[in-house]
């Protein structure tokens, strides 16, 4: 086929202006994808935030909870193990001899295997992490030997223990476990486990607290009963009678005399 040089200029240049759009579309189309992909991405973080939330929101009304200790936390290594999928979580707790430690409370998934009947009365030699420290642990980590021992005894593959105080002093270790199954702790889980961490801590100052008012208040009943005699509590600034031990009260057998009596204080400075 024979042709011009104006004609051959002016094909040349229409195959130049084809792929020139043609590349122009093709790179519109990938930014739209890039965009859309985004758009997904942007999405699925903004509802495991949202997820995020509500389950520490979930924890966070536990401080309001009249459960004893080791339920509340049950429910809450439920909430935390279900959100984070995990195989397995416990509270430990060291016992009054300072050299064993018991299962307080667990959560096990469906194929996982329960610690609580593995770990009755157990040394806390046993437990190389019972030293009061943090440890993170990603699965295909190298080991110190003692870790690698507990590790291969109890099919954990990864796993995160964190201590909680008791009056000054580490007594309890809350264990979150992926047994058998590799796992790498990303940034915002170990961010998560640790605001966990932080409200059960709070929680068990709040019980320890109110157990130790409990325990004063009825020390001080029992002292007032066995002083020999009659002793009156008075709020000066209300004027209220706020207790009484019993051989007060059996001074003034008529009402009338416990009326004046009242008098008297409210009269008093």
């Amino acid at each position: 086929m024979i042709t011009s040089d104006e004609a051959f200029e002016k094909t040349v240049a229409l195959y130049h202006s084809m792929i020139r759009h043609y590349f122009h579309e093709k790179l519109y189309a990938l930014s739209l994808e890039e965009k859309m992909d985004e758009a997904e991405l942007t999405g699925k973080k903004l509802e495991e935030q949202l997820t995020k939330n509500e389950v520490l929101t979930g924890v966070l009304k536990k401080l309001e909870s009249d459960n004893d200790f080791a339920k509340i936390t049950e429910d809450v290594l439920h909430d935390t193990s279900d959100y984070l999928n995990l195989s397995e979580a416990f509270l430990l707790r060291e016992n009054p001899d300072g050299q064993t430690v018991d299962v307080i409370c667990e959560w096990v998934g469906a194929s996982a295997v329960s610690y609580a009947k593995k770990f009755p009365n157990l040394k806390k030699s046993d437990f190389p992490f019972f030293n009061g420290k943090t440890y993170t642990i990603s699965s295909k980590t190298t080991l110190p030997e003692d870790f690698e021992i507990f590790f291969n005894a109890y099919s954990v593959s990864a796993a995160v223990f964190l201590p909680l105080s008791i009056s000054g002093k580490v007594g309890m270790y809350l264990g979150f476990v992926m047994q058998n199954k590799d796992r790498r702790w990303d940034v915002e889980e170990l961010k998560f486990l640790s605001d966990v961490k932080r409200i059960l801590q709070t929680i068990l100052v709040k019980r320890i607290t109110k157990n130790s008012l409990a325990s004063s208040y009825s020390a001080l009943e029992s002292i007032m009963e066995n002083a020999g005699c009659g002793i009156c509590v008075d709020d000066c600034k209300t004027q209220k009678i706020l207790l009484v031990n019993d051989t007060f009260k059996e001074m003034f057998y008529y009402d009338e005399d416990m009326m004046e009596f009242e008098k008297l204080l409210a009269s008093t400075d």
